[in-house]
């Protein structure tokens, strides 16, 4: 077993190669939830976008010209007693039906100008 040295960990973690890993465990992230507290779901979402933005910039800054935006072919588990699979809770149900209720009034406000 060849333990790496942190230049060879660097220059391997910042690949165009890993960015489809990268994007592929962020969107798993993102379809869970945390199964611990609840509250940290929507600052774990945030931080899961945030990656998703700055990812293609860091690998194109440690590699110039190596982003590579295929998609990974392989599944990422995570441990059901950490997260949990994102389903609507009745929070959320009640905010689409109200967004569904506006895009409603807005657009027949629209309709009547």
């Amino acid at each position: 077993m060849h333990a790496w040295t942190h230049s060879e960990a660097s220059a391997h973690c910042c690949t165009g190669a890993t960015l489809p890993a990268i994007g592929k465990v962020l969107r798993t992230l993102k379809a869970t939830e945390d199964a611990t507290a609840e509250p940290a779901t929507l600052n774990m979402h945030v931080l899961c976008d945030m990656a998703l933005a700055l990812a293609p910039a860091i690998v194109e800054r440690h590699s110039p010209g190596a982003v590579i935006t295929g998609k990974f072919p392989g599944n990422v588990p995570l441990p059901k007693s950490f997260f949990r699979s994102s389903i609507p809770s009745e929070r959320f149900q009640h905010l689409a039906v109200s967004l569904q209720n506006e895009g409603r009034q807005i657009s027949a406000h629209c309709d009547a100008v």
